[in-house]
């Protein structure tokens, strides 16, 4: 499977910024021993499928986000992730909204070059489940707030699962 990338732009003003301090040798400090790392963009990052497991009913995707520039970036919280048909469109279901994995902690992940920060995506098979609380999708498609990432692939493939059990992680800096 393939995984590509679309941005939208932003941080460019203040990745300049970031690159005018570099080289008049000014230091980026943030109080509280917080990292002086920019939030990562579409131009730095490459999603990469890692691997999938099932335990029980439920099944668990594991991806990572790789920092391909020299630039090191920062990453926080949870990336957003939707469930697409055939036709790479979104679901309309309500059953079909991807929450988030609550009762995990929120690190502030900073990537160095070719650094990884982690993620899973996990969901509840369909055959544990009425026929009637199922939901069917072809792809998933993630995002972090600058950075659009689908899948790309010329035999997509259905999954059915619960309608509602699909849940992202957050970032974390480990598999």
């Amino acid at each position: 499977m393939e995984w590509a990338a679309r941005g939208r732009g932003r941080g460019r003003t203040r990745l300049n910024a970031f690159i005018v301090a570099l080289v008049s040798g000014v230091a980026l400090a943030l109080p509280g021993g917080a990292s002086a790392a920019l939030p990562c963009h579409v131009g730095n990052l490459q999603l990469v499928y890692r691997n999938h497991l099932t335990n029980g009913p439920t099944t668990f995707w594991n991806f990572a986000l790789r920092n391909a520039r020299a630039i090191e970036c920062e990453l926080h919280g949870y990336p957003t992730a939707r469930l697409l048909n055939a036709h790479g469109h979104p679901l309309p279901a309500a059953g079909a909204q991807v929450g988030r994995q609550l009762n995990l902690p929120t690190p502030r992940v900073v990537l160095a070059h070719a650094a990884s920060a982690y993620f899973t995506f996990l969901f509840n098979r369909s055959h544990t489940c009425p026929h009637a609380h199922h939901v069917s999708f072809f792809f998933v498609e993630f995002e972090y707030p600058s950075a659009l990432f689908f899948p790309r692939s010329d035999h997509p493939q259905q999954h059915s699962i619960c309608s509602g059990t699909a849940r992202v992680s957050p970032f974390r800096g480990h598999p």
